[in-house]
């Protein structure tokens, strides 16, 4: 057996130091990334994060560092960006809070900036609550992809030119220029009361758009016949010049048949004058009167027979009537009342005899009369004294 003093063990010394080393580093960066620290954690939503954000950048509100960033999660059209608050400060920050991806400098690495708004929610903000913001500044690689799509869309040697050709026109004339400019404000602050009224009119003009473009098939359809009607008239043009020539003919003959004549159609038409005056005040009267008559045909026809057109009429002899006696047979001439139609032009006669109209005319079949009754010749004749034994 070996004896004397035993030597350090150097392999576990170093293992042990190694792991020592590993875990104090663990701790370092675990206390870095504020594992060992308490914080408030919301959600920030954005379009995009930046290409210089990145987790552990700064949280500030008002140039003041209320906490930093943790993770940052990619979503289908927005991006989840986790803020780890200070809980000291977020219990000043409002649950309403807004924010914006800012940096220092265009290239500069990007930071959250907390915009605290106007009106203030009373409520603080607290662990789970989500800021819904979509405002990202410009970055300048976004700017140089924007101008490369122009310039692949635009010909630079055609851009080029066109600079040229503006920079040749404007060329000595800059105070024209902006005496154009000039005069082009003044007359757009003179147009800036009636925008309303031009607003209010392009509106309409839409709707006047709307209704010709819907009127459109027609008005094109029309503009079709129109063509066809006009290619008839000028396939057809001898005959209708022969026709203007015939119609000359026949205005002239008109003209010289109304000139000799004229003074007695004048004197027919002012003789004729009060009779037309009179059938147009009863004219609403006379339909119902010839309706009524043909029902009246229609009706005689029926117990005729119906057989040939026309009205039979039986007709007899009658004693005269009394001889004239003035003034009391005297006519008068003193009905009024306009036109009346009363039950025609349906009359049902198994209610009785129409109603007559008794008018100062100085006939009424219904007035008492003192003369005799007429006498009927041919029964006379036939059967004797009416009344008589037979």
């Amino acid at each position: 057996m070996r004896k004397g003093p035993r030597e350090p063990h150097v392999t576990t010394a170093g293992v042990l130091f190694t792991g020592c080393a590993i875990v104090v580093a663990a701790l370092v960066v675990a206390q870095f990334r504020g594992e060992f620290t308490d914080s408030v954690t919301v959600s920030l939503l954005a379009q995009r994060s930046g290409v210089n954000l990145e987790a552990g950048a700064r949280v500030k509100l008002l140039d003041v560092q209320v906490g930093s960033v943790g993770r940052i999660r990619e979503e289908k059209e927005f991006v989840s960006i986790e803020l780890d608050l200070d809980p000291e400060h977020a219990r000043s920050i409002p649950v309403n809070v807004g924010a914006a991806i800012e940096s220092t400098t265009v290239f500069g690495a990007k930071y959250v900036a907390l915009q605290v708004p106007k009106d203030r929610s009373a409520h603080m903000i607290s662990s789970g609550d989500t800021i819904d913001n979509r405002g990202v500044t410009p970055e300048i690689n976004t700017l140089f992809e924007r101008l490369t799509t122009v310039l692949e869309s635009v010909a630079p040697e055609n851009l080029n030119a066109t600079l040229s050709a503006i920079s040749d026109a404007l060329r000595g004339r800059g105070k024209q220029f902006g005496h154009t400019i000039d005069q082009a404000d003044d007359y757009l602050t003179q147009l800036r009361p009636s925008l309303d009224n031009l607003q209010r009119d392009l509106a309409a003009t839409a709707e006047v758009a709307t209704i010709y473009a819907d009127a459109a098939p027609n008005v094109i359809e029309i503009l079709r016949s129109l063509s066809t009607t006009g290619t008839t008239v000028v396939d057809n043009a001898d005959g209708l010049d022969r026709f203007f020539l015939s119609a000359i003919g026949v205005g002239r003959a008109g003209g010289e048949l109304l000139d000799a004549n004229g003074r007695a159609t004048e004197s027919l038409l002012r003789s004729i004058r009060p009779t037309a005056e009179l059938l147009d005040r009863y004219s609403p009267g006379l339909p119902c009167f010839f309706q009524g008559l043909d029902k009246a045909r229609a009706d005689i026809e029926t117990f005729a027979g119906a057989s040939v057109p026309g009205v039979n009429i039986s007709a007899t002899l009658l004693a005269g009537e009394m001889p004239y006696r003035y003034p009391h047979d005297l006519p008068e001439v003193a009905a009024g009342g306009g036109p009346r139609c009363g039950e025609l032009p349906l009359l049902d006669i198994t209610k009785g005899p129409a109603k007559y109209l008794v008018t100062d005319t100085g006939v009424n079949p219904y007035r008492p009369t003192d003369r005799p009754a007429q006498l009927n010749v041919l029964d006379f004749m036939l059967y004797g004294i009416p009344g008589a034994p037979r």
